[in-house]
């Protein structure tokens, strides 16, 4: 049986925050609990934190098999395509969900609002990977792309 298409997964930052790989180890219970009230209170839109819009990522762990949620902030780049950053706000190391996403890219979701899609991803390369950041940077000081500066980390967005 032939393995399914997975994407490479870009290579890890030399440098970055290391204290925020444990802070987000503590706050994951706190995490699972947004992302079930982001569902509760689903409307039309994605509610908005900073001006940014919130979309819940779903993937399939790649060593489990089983469901993952993360809430993120997303980027509507119109015509039904979200773009999401993997900054991990600075740490050296990629988000689990990149890692679940980039070894079962034929099982993730994104839900905007009600709206729940299958989603087909892809990461970002060239004048679309530098495009990307601009639109973010125009967020507060905490957002992807000051994260980026600090982890050496050169491409990973999906």
């Amino acid at each position: 049986m032939a393995q399914p298409h997975q994407l490479a997964i870009p290579p890890r930052g030399t440098r970055g925050r290391r204290a925020m790989d444990v802070l987000l180890k503590v706050l994951a219970p706190l995490t699972r609990g947004m992302v079930s009230r982001y569902r509760r209170n689903a409307k039309e839109e994605p509610p908005t934190m900073n001006g940014l819009p919130l979309v819940v990522l779903t993937t399939v762990g790649a060593k489990t098999g089983q469901e993952r949620s993360s809430l993120l902030g997303g980027l509507d780049a119109g015509g039904g395509a979200w773009v999401v950053i993997a900054s991990k706000a600075g740490s050296r190391n990629h988000p689990g969900w990149l890692v679940n996403l980039c070894k079962n890219p034929d099982k993730v979701w994104l839900e905007a609002g009600k709206s729940k899609l299958h989603v087909r991803p892809e990461l970002l390369s060239g004048d679309d990977y530098e495009g990307a950041y601009p639109r973010s940077s125009r967020r507060p000081p905490s957002t992807p792309a000051t994260a980026r500066s600090r982890t050496g980390r050169s491409r990973s967005s999906a």
